[in-house]
């Protein structure tokens, strides 16, 4: 469908495209989440973690960040 000029007589409907770079309107929180859902594809693909239940993420960021909050606080 490269060509949606005549969507309306293809499909009944009128297609519209939307066209975006790459980052746009991205910000910080989405780069993090970004991060950590690499880290757990990488986690689960090296088998040093099986993943069952998004809690399990979860619990493990908030360990992961509380132990880099005691080392910084050194």
């Amino acid at each position: 469908m490269g060509d949606v000029e005549n969507s309306a007589n293809d499909f009944g409907y009128i297609t519209i495209r939307n066209y975006f770079e790459t980052s746009h309107d991205k910000g910080p929180q989405d780069g993090a989440g970004a991060n950590l859902k690499n880290k757990a594809e990488m986690a689960v693909i090296k088998q040093q973690v099986r993943i069952y239940r998004i809690i399990l993420i979860y619990s493990s960021v908030i360990t992961l960040l509380k132990m880099q909050e005691h080392r910084n606080l050194r």
